[in-house]
């Protein structure tokens, strides 16, 4: 295992407030993010379950799918932008990706093979100035991410499509997706999959003007890694620009995510069983 720090700034505005709830979308049992769900006997939407923690202007958000495929409302797409915060389950024929949906809001789409269970976390904030979205294919050179490039520019992972194709990723230890910034100060989209996988990825860059940190994990087979993140002085906030790993137990504490502790105030990492990812914290 590993894990690298760098960075950190004063506090700015856009205090995170120390609340949580529990809820159901759409009439469904409720189930906290890493336990066993219960059989609903149901099939398509209505096997979900939903756990929300709100931080003011932000919102943390973790998801599970257990029956058909699952879409879950992240609330307006006016002056916000959601990114993914981790994922839970299998991607075997699998994908989690946040994408703006028709009528002006948010919307998280979790997909799995017969049998198979996924879960994701989101991280929504505001405000989304400058906000540009790109994807990558993989076997393919990686994407540039254009617009208007600024110090302020961070960029974060929205999606992992790996339903296409008869070679999938995330099944080594060694897959990723991946954006980052080069010498020159261009940004990409990209990653490393093996055997030509046919999996996408997708990303959204953002002006966001304080940086908190960059933490990078790794955690080895049958090996659990963890530790704190940024503190949240006053509007801190976290999300992933690299995920990867091996994505085929079909169990939700089979996971890699952030989280938020309202007590402590300091966001976190876990990430279990052949998995990497960095997180980048900000203000």
């Amino acid at each position: 295992m590993s894990s690298l720090r760098k960075s950190s700034a004063t506090s700015l505005a856009m205090f995170l407030a120390a609340t949580s709830s529990v809820f159901a979308l759409m009439g469904c049992a409720m189930e906290e993010e890493g336990t066993e769900p219960t059989d609903l006997g149901v099939s398509q939407d209505d096997a979900l379950a939903e756990t929300e923690q709100a931080v003011s202007a932000t919102g943390l958000s973790h998801h599970q799918c257990t029956s058909g495929n699952c879409a879950f409302d992240l609330g307006t797409t006016t002056g916000r932008s959601c990114f993914l915060g981790g994922i839970s389950g299998s991607l075997d024929q699998g994908g989690a990706t946040i994408y703006a949906a028709v009528g002006g809001t948010y919307r998280l789409s979790l997909i799995h093979a017969p049998g198979q269970r996924i879960g994701a976390t989101a991280v929504c904030v505001a405000p989304k100035t400058n906000a540009i979205t790109a994807s990558w294919r993989g076997g393919q050179s990686a994407t540039p991410i254009n617009g208007t490039v600024t110090s302020s520019r961070r960029c974060f992972l929205t999606g992992i499509s790996n339903t296409s194709g008869y070679v999938r990723g995330f099944d080594t230890a060694s897959d990723y997706a991946q954006v980052w910034k080069d010498p020159n100060g261009q940004w990409f989209l990209g990653g490393s999959l093996a055997g030509g996988a046919d999996t996408w990825a997708s990303a959204v860059c953002l002006d966001l003007p304080v940086d908190q940190g960059i933490w990078g994990i790794v955690a080895g087979a049958g090996s659990t890694v963890g530790f704190n993140l940024a503190y949240n002085s006053n509007g801190v906030a976290c999300g992933l620009s690299k995920l990867g790993g091996k994505f085929l137990t079909n169990s939700f504490s089979d996971k890699l995510g952030i989280d938020y502790d309202a007590g402590t105030r300091y966001w976190n990492i876990k990430a279990v069983n052949s998995k990497q990812a960095t997180a980048v914290c900000y203000q």
